[in-house]
């Protein structure tokens, strides 16, 4: 039996532009973004998605390293919340400690409201991404079968749309477009207290926690499509990065396999992936395996 674990490379190789820069060309063109904002004098309850796309971009313009959904997600693990709150003037004398809570309190509740509206926006940019017209291709059509297994980190439904994989045999592990998804860091430990965030350092926390992603939880809620790995002989990686966030996955599928014997294959979409595979090779631990033909 075949587990194909599938990544974004994906469907970027399907044309879809799926990349965390494309999500935030989208945000330039569809929202007027001009970075960080500082929060309002006056705090209502009704954020708009403006304020959302502004924020959101600006967590997104602040990560310089690669174009993966990792770079993106371990950045919410190291927002700097005192930027939240450094335009408060400490000076007790023209402000009560009770100001400086408060005002604290206010904007921490700004900025989080703005982070829950991600999972809006990331979904409003895949329909329209998604929309496009794409088509599938051979060079996958012949390696999945009808009991192939499919473990998806993207949100995307073109394994159903393209390649009419039965529900069953998919489990989109962070969520899948139209539905809730699953978008966070790994840093579990780091807890945030200091001068300057007095009086919410157990919001920040909060926040911070919200913001977590809980591969253990996540696994357990998957745990009937994990039972089924047992039994495969054959793991295709498919534009997966091995992420240090997801790595967690990878794990739990070698302790499932135990000492059984597998055939790994990748997929090479240009030279450099050839460099990356061996890169790759080190993240597989103790899988008893041996490498199979490249996609």
């Amino acid at each position: 039996m075949k587990l194909f674990v599938i990544g974004n490379g994906f469907d970027l190789d399907h044309g879809l532009n799926t990349q965390y820069k494309d999500f935030k060309e989208y945000l330039m063109s569809n929202y007027y973004v001009k970075g960080f904002i500082q929060p309002p004098t006056y705090h209502d309850e009704s954020l708009s998605i403006e304020e959302a796309a502004n924020f959101i971009y600006s967590v997104i313009d602040s990560v310089a390293c690669d174009e993966n959904w990792s770079d993106l997600e371990e950045s919410l693990g190291k927002l700097d919340y005192n930027e939240w709150i450094n335009h408060i003037d400490f000076e007790l004398s023209s402000k009560s400690i009770f100001e400086i809570i408060r005002n604290n309190q206010e904007n921490v509740y700004y900025y989080s409201s703005l982070i829950d509206r991600l999972q809006e926006l990331i979904s409003e940019w895949l329909e329209y991404t998604c929309d496009n017209s794409i088509t599938l291709k051979f060079k996958y059509k012949k390696v999945f079968s009808n009991d192939s297994l499919f473990l998806t980190f993207n949100y995307t439904d073109t394994l159903e749309k393209l390649y009419h994989v039965q529900e069953q045999n998919i489990c989109h592990i962070h969520g899948m477009i139209y539905q809730d998804l699953i978008i966070g860091h790994g840093d579990k430990n780091s807890k945030f207290s200091n001068e300057s965030t007095i009086g919410v350092d157990e919001e920040i926390n909060s926040v911070h926690q919200f913001l977590y992603k809980n591969t253990n939880k996540i696994i357990k809620n998957n745990k009937t499509f994990f039972d089924k790995l047992s039994n495969i002989d054959e793991i295709y990686f498919i534009g997966w990065s091995f992420s240090d966030i997801d790595i967690e996955y990878l794990n739990h599928i070698i302790n499932i396999l135990g000492n059984k014997k597998v055939v790994v294959h990748f997929t090479v979409f240009d030279s450099k992936d050839i460099n990356k595979i061996y890169k790759m090779e080190s993240k597989l631990g103790p899988l008893n395996y041996v490498f199979g033909k490249p996609i």
